[in-house]
């Protein structure tokens, strides 16, 4: 994900310098941006899970 928002800058920053056009740096940003909070709630609910069996 975070990799993703990082190739999404990019583009933003550099402008017409980059490799990736504007549009799909703006795509990949968005979609970068899901799938790090998507990880992060994924990974808090499962620390959580644990966490009420007994493995801290």
């Amino acid at each position: 994900g975070i990799a993703l928002i990082a190739m999404g800058v990019t583009p933003i920053i550099a402008g017409e310098v980059s490799m990736i056009p504007f549009h799909i740096g703006i795509v990949l940003l968005v979609i970068g941006i899901i799938l790090t909070i998507y990880n992060l709630f994924y990974l808090e609910q499962g620390r959580r899970q644990r966490a009420k069996v007994g493995f801290a």
